[in-house]
């Protein structure tokens, strides 16, 4: 049986990554785990209370759906200093995903510094500030209008607009939130385990997946749209995620050679002759 070119061996490559391990080290094989990018026990302590994380801009991660994340946990977010004016304030929102208020508040450069939390209680610290002096208090906070919209929680934008939506907010539960949006992203089990994971080759069914798929695309690349119907063997068939037993639509991409080989831990490709 012939090895993989361990060097562009994409399951590899991608465990390592997740391991915090660069890709090109292999040395004497004593691969260090970087635990930099994981919660310390008094982080995960402080984030769970009242008082919060604050973290510049730069430390979170904003997933697709528009949720937070920090060192892998999913988090909420809210600006902790309060403006008192004459001895009036008004009380921040708190924040589940990167909606148009925080949008507006980037542009305004308003969203430098803020604070993260996972508390599912609603009481978060906050900083009157009168003039420079903050006075710390803690406060039930509601949750944004603008995130329930952006994220159409249990179909919140199907409610009529006043009493309906304030009814919503009153009896929002974070709870409800993290049930939905699961605090750690790695709280699935994984799918496979070494006695039942596939093999990572292709499957005898492939060559005729791999036509679909291309007269599907009507033989032209999907990445730089060349016309590929008088050259065929110059178009492939791309698996997104490296494996090559996952064979669903959403995984697959027609590609020429020449976008073939520019993809992640492709390298291997980008000798040969492409164009």
């Amino acid at each position: 049986m012939k090895l993989p070119d361990f060097y562009e061996f994409d399951p590899l490559n991608r465990l390592k990554e997740k391991m915090g391990i660069d890709k090109n080290h292999y040395g004497d094989f004593s691969m260090l785990v970087n635990l930099s990018n994981q919660l310390t026990e008094a982080e995960l302590k402080q984030l769970n209370s009242a008082e919060g994380i604050e973290i510049s801009a730069d430390a979170i991660e904003i997933l697709d759906d528009g949720t937070f994340v920090y060192k892998g946990n999913r988090v909420l977010l809210y600006i902790r200093d309060v403006q008192s004016y004459s001895g009036r304030e008004l009380a921040p929102r708190f924040h589940l995903t990167y909606c148009n208020t925080l949008s507006g508040m980037q542009k305004a450069r308003r969203f430098d510094r803020y604070v993260i939390s996972t508390s599912t209680d609603g009481q978060f610290k906050i900083n009157i500030m009168i003039g420079h002096q903050p006075f710390p208090e803690i406060r039930p906070l509601n949750v944004c209008k603008q995130c329930l919209s952006k994220l159409n929680f249990n179909r919140y934008k199907s409610l009529k607009m006043g009493e309906q939506r304030h009814q919503f907010v009153a009896d929002f539960k974070i709870s409800d939130f993290f049930a939905k949006y699961p605090q750690s992203l790695h709280a699935k089990m994984p799918r496979y385990n070494s006695d039942n994971a596939p093999l990572n080759v292709y499957p005898d069914s492939f060559n005729k997946i791999s036509r679909e798929m291309k007269e599907k695309a009507g033989w032209r690349c999907q990445q730089c749209g060349k016309d590929y119907s008088k050259e065929e063997k110059g178009l492939h068939t791309h698996h997104i995620n490296g494996l090559k037993h996952d064979n669903h639509p959403s995984n697959l991409k027609v590609l020429c050679r020449f976008c073939h080989a520019q993809q992640p831990n492709h390298g291997h490709m980008k000798g040969l002759r492409t164009r």
